[in-house]
């Protein structure tokens, strides 16, 4: 039961009310970090050296950022960055992970806390759940909410469900069709520490964990651990075959100032009955890399791009396996 996950390139960060203008480059750098893990579906993206090495210019990446009020807190705002899509899915692919894409498997949630000794279900309206839902979309997990009617407290009471009693959640979890399930229940104490346990039930041995802390740390980790547990059988690293992924001719264009230039010239080269393939490399400031797989010659496919008056050829190089590297400076 497959969903769809919306501004899968998008990042929120809460920033201070007072703040206003461009970013900073810590920002920047963490709205990156939360925009490759989503798009990658893996949450060990720190440490590759091709992920680490483009954290400090992730300003390269922005297309746009926005900040939007939060009405039930006045000290703090959302910053809402928007990443380039081409070159987050190159910078991935360079990394040698296969992004994951938009379809995702979809996660069913239950959950129950105890409140002076009376346990009840957690609904959609509570701050663990809300919680919950906000950091799933960070991390581009999609959630479903029992509608805990008849039905469901009938196939799993609430005592069921505070026991973890995988037979009960499978059964009242059935109707709803989902690809896993999230069962867990939070003990607060008076000063708001959480003592949690969780099952993923996922078709495979049912995994069981426990953590404890406030809501801020350990509802990140229940994300992370349900989210890494159900992508991990689709986010496996590619294994490149190197020759392949690097064949075809390097073509790198300057001053590629607005995502319309890039739109302009990748029509322009498909149409060129010499380019049989473009596959888009990655995008880094104002300079815009792409590959070819020609039906043809490199002299044919200078020839042709000599005659696009909006092009001027700046040099030509070779890389270290004597393949030749185009440069060309966009002039709109």
């Amino acid at each position: 039961m497959a969903a769809s996950i919306e501004n899968l390139y998008q990042a929120t960060i809460s920033v201070p009310a007072e703040q206003a203008g461009k970013p900073n480059s810590t920002q920047l750098s963490d709205g990156l970090l939360q925009v490759l893990v989503k798009v990658a579906g893996r949450s060990d993206l720190l440490g590759n050296p091709t992920i680490d090495a483009q954290l400090p210019v992730a300003q390269d990446y922005l297309q746009q950022f926005s900040y939007q009020s939060v009405t039930d807190a006045a000290a703090t705002q959302t910053l809402i960055l928007d990443y380039n899509s081409i070159a987050i899915n190159g910078l991935i692919k360079h990394a040698g992970i296969k992004p994951l894409g938009v379809q995702r498997p979809v996660l069913l949630l239950w959950l129950a806390n105890d409140q002076g000794g009376q346990q009840q279900f957690l609904m959609a309206d509570s701050a663990v759940v809300q919680t919950f839902k906000s950091e799933a979309q960070r991390r581009g997990l999609p959630v479903q909410l029992p509608i805990f009617d008849l039905e469901d407290q009938t196939a799993l009471p609430v005592s069921d469900l505070w026991g973890l009693f995988e037979s009960s959640i499978q059964k009242a979890s059935v109707r709803y069709l989902p690809d896993a399930v999230l069962a867990g229940r939070f003990q607060v104490s008076e000063s708001g520490f959480n003592q949690v346990e969780w099952v993923i039930i996922d078709g495979q041995s049912p995994q069981r964990r426990s953590t404890a802390g406030t809501l801020e740390q350990v509802i990140p980790e229940l994300v992370n651990a349900s989210a890494d547990q159900l992508f991990r059988p689709i986010v496996a690293p590619v294994s490149y075959n190197l020759s392949h992924y690097q064949s075809g001719i390097e073509i790198k264009f300057s001053n590629i100032a607005k995502f319309s230039d890039y739109i302009q010239i990748t029509d322009y080269l498909r149409s060129l009955p010499v380019v049989e393939t473009l596959k888009p490399e990655i995008i880094v400031g104002s300079d815009t890399t792409v590959r070819l797989e020609l039906d043809g010659t490199t002299e044919l496919l200078k020839q042709s791009l000599a005659l696009e008056p909006r092009l001027q050829a700046l040099d030509f190089t070779y890389s270290d396996d004597g393949s030749e590297i185009l440069h060309y400076y966009w002039q709109e």
